[in-house]
């Protein structure tokens, strides 16, 4: 993976674009940058975009049918597209900077994060708490700066 290459070029365009300066923003960075994992799994193709609604259902099952929009799709962590799932579940219920990113969340029928992180561990045999889950959380919430 290559983390520190993609934090420097965030905070390369992050500075680039600062009207003023926010510490906290760089307290991130440089908690980021210190906190890379270092756990040796293999990268995977993953999607970058990984949400609800960039999923195409079945109209009478439950049962996605495609995942679309691929345009972002890279190489790189397993955790980094369930990270990316899961922000909403962390983002209040009003949120209004991107009103679809919360479209599904609190339906009928979509489980929790936490049975969704079981269900993953479940399934890929990795075990609860995931290893790095602050990082990689904090790594795609650093995307919407």
């Amino acid at each position: 993976m290559c983390f520190m290459f993609q934090l420097d070029m965030l905070y390369e365009g992050y500075k680039r674009t600062e009207r003023k300066p926010i510490p906290k923003v760089n307290r991130l960075m440089e908690w980021l940058r210190d906190n890379i994992p270092k756990d040796g799994k293999a990268p995977v193709i993953h999607h970058d975009d990984f949400r609800i609604s960039n999923m195409l259902f079945h109209p009478e099952e439950s049962q996605i049918l495609a995942v679309i929009d691929w345009e972002a799709t890279s190489w790189g962590h397993p955790f980094e597209d369930l990270a990316y799932f899961c922000l909403p579940f962390h983002y209040p219920g009003e949120c209004e900077f991107v009103p679809d990113f919360k479209l599904g969340y609190y339906s009928e029928g979509i489980p929790k994060e936490e049975a969704l992180l079981s269900l993953y561990c479940e399934l890929t045999g990795d075990s609860l708490p995931l290893p790095n889950w602050t990082f990689f959380m904090q790594w795609r919430f650093s995307v919407w700066l």
